[in-house]
């Protein structure tokens, strides 16, 4: 009988070591081994994990963990908590919080259709209930109903970053800004203002922006964190990461990637050498990149921001959009021969500070990575930069997400010591990249002129998972 394990682990498993679960490993009363065995996240110096044996028992887990190095942190059984769930629920069959937690242990225990069926009955009871959004917009991402998937996840984040007053207590825990998205943030309104998508009032908003990232001149890093002071938080938390404006961005009923992309050369480029690169450029059709740029230019999306001074928009904050998901669905099938039956992981997009620097070294959790650019050329100050570097060496299969991520020197001596070529591709307004995932990559420099719609876009999708690469 299968008996599925969720555990939390010390430590950071390898590659080898799930795998050498999967084989089974040798003891004084028999051999074991783990049927399944699934890396979920990392938790400071922890690693959650799935696992699923055929006749398992909690003895045995840890056992098996221990002879690859990890000690056990916290264990428990899916199925016993599939059955704890049940029994709640026929006590209370719509306590909300029980149903939410019922679907996400279906989810972890594979059994896709009974977590859609409780994710689904959770929103007929609660429709204000903001979580479900989220698992029911991955589970149905991971389905490869990408339509649907981002419907409910615009849906999600409609509720979640609606522009209505806050309470003081969510004022008080507001997140924390640094002066290049302050800076961001009131160039978008201005935009939005110019073009007369938001009132000519919404103007004290960004003048608010401009006088806080004034007056950290000189007194912190364009870049640093810092939490805004709380008159200023109160007066600006209708605006703040909120969808002040949220453009619909709707599928077109013609093709969004260019029909007339050059499959056979594309795919034979992408192969011809074990480094697994490529590129070409009219990658998508003028109506698809105009209303793209227009949809990131003027959607209020941007609530994540990073070291360096850029900022994010992800699937979960609006940046869901149907005409991203037409994209996501028609580049496999442009490109069969590149992507398989890999389906859409995640997606995300970046905006740039002008005059700071992009993303530093790092792979991605994924089997392919597309990068496509939305900036017009003529934002560019140098011709032969502003796109991306990537190295023709992969990460090593037994390094973890946060390792080839985060370890700046670990990545570099590895490089060094594969004697790994870098490949330069300069930035093109509609160009698209599409590499080997596993490879590391990073911003090449940014010289583009100053002015919001000079501001470096780039869109990335990842495909299919690293384990299954």
């Amino acid at each position: 009988v299968p008996r599925i394990y969720r555990v939390q682990v010390a430590g950071r498993p390898t590659r080898q070591s799930l795998q050498l679960l999967r084989d089974g490993l040798h003891f004084s009363d028999g051999f074991f081994r783990v049927h399944t065995a699934r890396r979920l996240k990392t938790k400071g110096n922890s690693t959650f994990l799935d696992l699923e044996l055929r006749q398992g028992q909690n003895r045995e887990i840890r056992r098996l963990l221990a002879r690859v190095g990890h000690k056990v942190m916290q264990l428990e059984r899916i199925d016993e908590a599939l059955d704890s769930y049940q029994a709640a629920l026929r006590l209370a069959p719509d306590d909300i919080t029980t149903l939410f937690g019922h679907g996400n242990a279906l989810c972890a225990a594979g059994r896709r259709d009974g977590a859609l069926a409780a994710y689904r009955a959770v929103l007929a009871l609660q429709p204000h209930f903001v979580p479900v959004y989220l698992k029911l917009g991955e589970l149905l991402r991971d389905m490869g109903r990408l339509d649907e998937s981002f419907q409910v996840l615009q849906d999600g984040a409609r509720l979640k970053y609606a522009p209505i007053d806050l309470s003081e207590d969510i004022i008080q825990k507001s997140a924390p800004a640094s002066d290049a998205k302050l800076r961001h943030d009131a160039e978008q309104i201005d935009y939005l203002i110019g073009r007369g998508i938001l009132a000519a009032d919404y103007a004290v908003h960004a003048q608010t922006y401009r006088r806080l990232a004034d007056a950290g001149a000189g007194k912190r890093a364009a870049t640093d964190f810092y939490r805004l002071p709380l008159t200023e938080r109160r007066s600006v938390a209708k605006v703040y990461n909120r969808l002040v404006h949220l453009d619909p961005a709707p599928r077109l009923d013609r093709p969004a990637v260019n029909p007339a992309i050059d499959r056979t050369a594309i795919e034979s480029d992408y192969h011809a050498t074990k480094r697994e690169i490529t590129y070409f450029d009219d990658f998508l059709t003028d109506e698809a990149l105009r209303k793209i740029r227009a949809f990131c230019l003027e959607s209020t999306i941007w609530f994540t921001h990073y070291q360096n001074g850029y900022v994010g928009a992800f699937l979960g904050d609006g940046f869901a959009s149907p005409l991203l998901a037409q994209i996501a669905e028609e580049l496999p099938a442009a490109l069969p021969g590149i992507f398989g039956g890999h389906k859409l992981h995640q997606a995300w997009a970046f905006k740039y500070d002008s005059r700071l620097s992009g993303i530093n070294m790092h792979a991605d959790f994924a089997a392919v990575n597309v990068n496509f650019w939305i900036t017009p050329d003529d934002a560019l100050e140098d011709k032969e930069t502003g796109g991306l570097i990537v190295w023709d060496k992969q990460a090593p299969l037994d390094w973890d997400f946060d390792k080839f991520n985060n370890d700046q020197d670990a990545m570099r001596k590895f490089l060094a010591d594969n004697h790994a070529k870098p490949v330069r591709i300069a930035y093109r307004q509609n160009r698209a990249l599409v590499f080997n995932s596993d490879l590391f990559h990073e911003t090449d420099r940014i010289v583009f002129r100053e002015g919001y719609e000079n501001r470096r876009i780039n869109i990335t999708l990842l495909y299919g998972r690293r384990e299954n690469a």
